[in-house]
């Protein structure tokens, strides 16, 4: 059918288009069932969760570390990097936030697991379709946060889950504290538990000396002294205070510094043990006769 630009346009002349019918496949298409032909472009709903959930990296057979029972009801699972082995994740411990997976069969300890990474996982009872899910407290899954916040997914069905691995996020309160660190390499630790292994560490405080806080007290109370600084994978995106002239500079070896030149020392604090459960700062003194004083609080993401 020909119709000239400008033309007119009666019914009579679209009667083909109005007597198009939907072939089988594509009712079943546009309905979320039945299986395209070959040369079908329409691509259904179950074809689509089939494929997310069969791709060649969303299920593997891995090694428990404990007893786990997934073939009744999926388990939530993280991998422990000190045996490479796989454990039930718990809403109540820091240590097992990791979520990587949902274990689909029984093993004990040492024993073969089969792990889904992704896609629809299938086994749930009563879930409610559209509704986030989170590790419990008890291990289990279910629609509140538990005592710390680790999602694994979103109900597509109430007994399907598609796995959506969230970035995880924490925010650690202000330290406020000072130590004496003697000697032209001293140190002093301060370690940091945030439950999940952090990519970017952002650090909004300063580090300084000072006699009995007095330097310390001082400072703090000036606006040069909170900026933020970063951590990224092991880079740095810092700045170092100068005690002189209350100039600030960047630093790439540091997150945060303090120099003083009527001394020639400085304090430098840094990132030196990153784990799956949190990390350490260290504070290192290079010829400062005074104590290290430190406030500053931080946010972590996984």
């Amino acid at each position: 059918m020909t119709i000239a630009i400008g033309s007119e346009i009666l019914a009579s002349d679209i009667t083909e288009i109005n007597d198009r019918t939907p072939t089988t496949d594509e009712k079943d298409a546009l309905a979320g069932t039945g299986t395209p032909a070959t040369g079908n472009v329409f691509v259904t709903e179950d074809t689509l969760y089939a494929g997310l959930a069969t791709r060649p990296d969303a299920i593997d057979e891995q090694t428990a570390g404990e007893t786990i029972n997934g073939a009744t009801l999926p388990v939530a699972c993280y991998i422990d990097n000190t045996d490479d082995e796989w454990y039930a994740c718990d809403g109540n411990d820091t240590a097992k936030l990791a979520f990587r997976g949902f274990a689909t069969t029984n093993a004990i300890d040492a024993g073969a697991i089969t792990i889904q990474f992704s896609g629809i996982v299938a086994g749930f009872t009563g879930l409610t379709k559209g509704a986030p899910y989170y590790v419990q407290d008890d291990k289990t899954i279910g629609t509140s946060v538990g005592t710390y916040e680790m999602r694994v997914g979103i109900a597509v069905s109430t007994t399907e889950i598609l796995i959506e691995k969230n970035q995880a996020e924490a925010y650690i309160g202000i330290e406020d504290g000072n130590q004496s660190i003697t000697g032209t390499s001293g140190t002093h630790d301060i370690d940091i538990v945030c439950g999940f292994r952090p990519t970017l560490i952002e650090v909004n405080g300063r580090i300084n000396s000072g006699a009995i806080g007095a330097v310390h007290n001082t400072y703090l109370s000036t606006s040069v002294n909170f900026a933020p600084s970063y951590w990224l994978n092991g880079v740095y995106q810092g700045w170092t205070i100068n005690y002189n002239n209350t100039t600030m500079s960047d630093s790439t070896s540091a997150l945060l510094g303090w120099s003083r030149d009527v001394v020639g020392g400085t304090f430098n604090m840094t990132v030196v043990s990153v784990t799956d459960t949190g990390f350490t700062f260290r504070i290192t003194n290079t010829g400062d006769t005074d104590d290290a004083y430190w406030k500053f609080q931080v946010k972590v993401l996984g």
